[in-house]
């Protein structure tokens, strides 16, 4: 049976058994631990054998699948027959994507015949703030889970989330900076809209408001590479600097800005500090790629220094400068692409650099640093009628620089953020032979995949801007992104137009794979739904999930040895919105209504009378006897429990 990754599949045959004892023939111990946890039998193949792909590989390709392409990086054949098992790789990841393949096809046994998955695009990434102290254990959970689904790139946002040696005042300020947002759950939010210049935004959810050790976070970096994947260090520079300024605000473009989030790049002393930062994130990553972020650059020629310079000469030479101290250690530079493109949306506002905001004042407040300020309503314009209507108040312009493009380096990797505002923003690049990947990438909801890779168009990254644990990601979509992504860099009979579908397989796969990680010797299971939509808003820009809001209620687990337990039942982690088996993709058309994928990968979708349920496995090691509902009073009416099945 075809999974939702496979490329090309004839594993139709006989199930093959792994007998105990088979030996695993391969150097990488990775491997052997992830197929040694696959349940074996009294006979069946005595041999798994992992060897590079070769001649012998090619033929049988061509054997099994006419008209199939050439193997690419992180391609791999699997050979099932009664004797043996063949695996042919082409490097490090692909031993771990296929091994991968045979935990996902073995049931009892895998089918025996011929499995052929081969990417159809070079980058295929997450992208992730540094896990706190606390989230080390789950970020190790996510790379695995990124292997698994054929990932090969995580883009990491260090910030001050890791220790500086040589600065430690970074450390100390980010703590300290990270505080003040966590006053309530909006605040960050409201603190990034209470200026009369934009900023967006305020990554306090990075290293869960402080920082992780050198030692820890390469920790992180070797385990990941154990499983071929690459992290890439995002160093934020230029803007999104607040974690350089929080203790030298003498290097801020925006002296009037209390929380100033962009340096000024005509003072030398800026390199002297980010250079230090770039050496000692260099020796922990050892990367082969450096991210040098460059979004959202709003605060530009504020200071005595640069007011009346050109602020695309100002862009372009931070970015050279940076370049060049990076690549002449034999490292590559990715960046993020907006500030170098412009360009109308279908509703005709303009996105990239040279953005316009409308600021409207509102009766909300919110204090930084002993200081009480509005927060604006924001409103972005472009047509000139709209400008007209807004009267007296506040209109910010950004800079325009997008004449930087043809300033700087044309092999720094482009990341386009902008792609669902506009189909054709890649071109912009492509068009000058920049290599383009699109980031903050919303799988579910994207239109002409095959088109954008055949223009060229080498990959996308799926973007975690909440905290980093398993709920929040959840609920963002992100773990369910992981899934769909996996089907459009994997499968060439994808089907973007079949979006109920694939959510439907996506969540099953998802389901399976969760549970699989459960080792319990008992099981129950519990298929059930919210009427009710809780409200509430996207997890970001500072905002966390409110349990104390979310939680429905609870299941009483009673066991045979007289124990009992309470497993708490909280909207959007492990039980969802009923919906209708019809949904309507259209309704959604950017795929931010997380409410009807977030309780997926705990759950899987189940449907009665064309309505979509959610099943619940409870994986445990004592044997249940009974669980009893005790709903909330204000969600009694709300939670619908169609079954419970010990």
């Amino acid at each position: 049976m075809k999974k939702i990754n496979d490329t090309y599949s004839s594993l139709s045959g006989k199930p093959v058994k792994i007998a105990i004892g088979a030996e695993i023939k391969t150097e990488n111990e990775k491997v052997r631990n992830i197929i040694g946890k696959l349940k074996k039998g009294d006979s069946g193949v005595l041999s798994i054998e992992f060897r590079p792909f070769g001649k012998d590989a090619r033929k049988l390709v061509n054997d099994t699948f006419q008209g199939a392409e050439e193997i690419r990086e992180g391609g791999y054949v699997i050979s099932v027959s009664d004797s043996k098992i063949d695996v042919y790789t082409t490097d490090r990841a692909s031993e771990i994507y296929a091994a991968y393949a045979l935990v996902r096809h073995y049931s009892d046994g895998i089918p025996s015949g011929v499995l052929y998955n081969n990417p159809l695009v070079p980058f295929r990434a997450v992208k992730t703030y540094v896990p706190g102290r606390g989230g080390i254990v789950f970020f190790k959970e996510l790379l695995d889970m990124c292997a698994y689904y054929g990932f090969n790139t995580v883009v990491m946002e260090v910030g001050g989330a890791m220790e500086y040696e040589s600065h430690p005042e970074i450390n100390q300020g980010w703590e300290e900076y990270s505080a003040i947002f966590r006053e309530y759950n909006s605040k960050a939010a409201d603190a990034q809209r209470c200026m009369p210049w934009n900023k967006d935004s305020i990554h306090w959810e990075n290293g869960e408001g402080s920082y992780i050790t050198k030692k820890e976070l390469r920790d992180i970096v070797l385990y990941a590479r154990e499983l071929g994947i690459e992290i890439i260090p995002e160093i934020p520079s230029l803007s999104h600097s607040d974690y350089l300024l929080t203790r030298h605000p003498e290097l801020a473009e925006n002296v009037a800005d209390p929380i100033p989030d962009s340096y000024c790049p005509s003072n030398p002393d800026v390199y002297d500090l980010l250079f230090d930062v770039i050496d000692e994130v260099i020796e922990v990553f050892e990367p082969k790629t450096v991210h040098i972020a460059h979004d959202e650059w709003y605060s530009a020629c504020m200071c005595d220094k640069c007011r009346g310079k050109d602020p695309t000469d100002l862009f372009a030479s931070d970015v050279n400068k940076i370049y060049g101290y990076i690549t002449a250690r034999g490292i590559k530079v990715m960046m993020w692409g907006d500030m170098i493109v412009r360009f109308p949306d279908q509703n005709g506002y303009v996105r990239g650099s040279g953005i316009s905001i409308a600021k409207i004042p509102t009766a909300r407040t919110v204090t930084v640093k002993g200081r009480t300020y509005n927060v604006f309503k924001e409103i972005w314009y472009s047509p000139a009628e709209r400008l007209a209507a807004l009267g007296g108040n506040t209109v910010f312009h950004a800079p325009n620089t997008e004449r930087a493009i043809d300033m700087i380096p044309k092999d720094i990797t482009m990341m386009n953020w902008l792609h669902h505002y506009n189909e054709d923003s890649d071109l912009k690049y492509i068009d000058k032979d920049i290599p383009t990947v699109y980031g903050n990438f919303y799988p579910r909801s994207f239109k002409n995949w095959f088109h954008c890779i055949e223009r060229g168009v080498r990959g996308a990254c799926i973007s975690n801007w909440s905290m980093l644990d398993r709920n929040h990601m959840q609920r963002m979509g992100i773990l369910f992104g992981i899934g769909y992504m996996s089907l459009m860099m994997w499968n060439r009979d994808f089907d973007e137009n079949a979006v109920n579908e694939n959510t439907f397989a996506v969540a099953h796969d998802l389901f399976e794979y969760s549970t699989s990680r459960d080792f319990g010797n008992y099981s129950a299971e519990i298929i059930h739904g919210s009427s009710e939509k809780i409200p509430h808003e996207i997890f970001w820009d500072g905002r966390t999930i409110d349990y104390s809001n979310d939680r429905m209620g609870a299941y009483k687990i009673d066991y045979l040895d007289g124990t009992e337990e309470l497993l708490d039942i909280y909207y959007g982690c492990n039980i969802g919105v009923i919906h209708s088996a019809g949904y309507d993709p259209k309704l959604d058309p950017n795929g931010t209504d997380t409410h009807i994928l977030e309780a997926t990968y705990t759950c899987d979708y189940f449907i009665e009378s064309g309505l979509v349920y959610y099943k619940l496995k409870i994986s445990r090691n004592k044997k249940i006897v009974n669980i009893t509902p005790q709903i909330e009073p204000k969600y009694m009416s709300s939670v619908k429990i169609l079954k419970i099945t010990i």
